[in-house]
């Protein structure tokens, strides 16, 4: 049995971090933009960062974005 999906987001460029909490939904892509979408996948938020995102974990307070640029 497949799950179904609710909604797709194309990130214009190959997304890599992706952290999904109670309220929201990071992507972060290649591009270095991260996008902020509420669970029915509207976007709510951007960013810009220098370099591609590869990874985006959080803790109680905070997000942290790892980049291609060692940053």
């Amino acid at each position: 049995m497949m799950a179904p999906i609710l909604w797709k987001f194309k990130s214009q460029s190959s997304a890599f971090g992706i952290f999904i909490d109670a309220n929201r939904c990071w992507v972060g892509n290649q591009s270095g933009e991260i996008f902020v979408l509420n669970l029915q996948g509207k976007v709510i938020n951007q960013f810009q960062l220098p370099d591609g995102v590869k990874c985006l974990v959080a803790d109680d307070a905070w997000i942290y974005a790892g980049c291609d640029d060692g940053n």
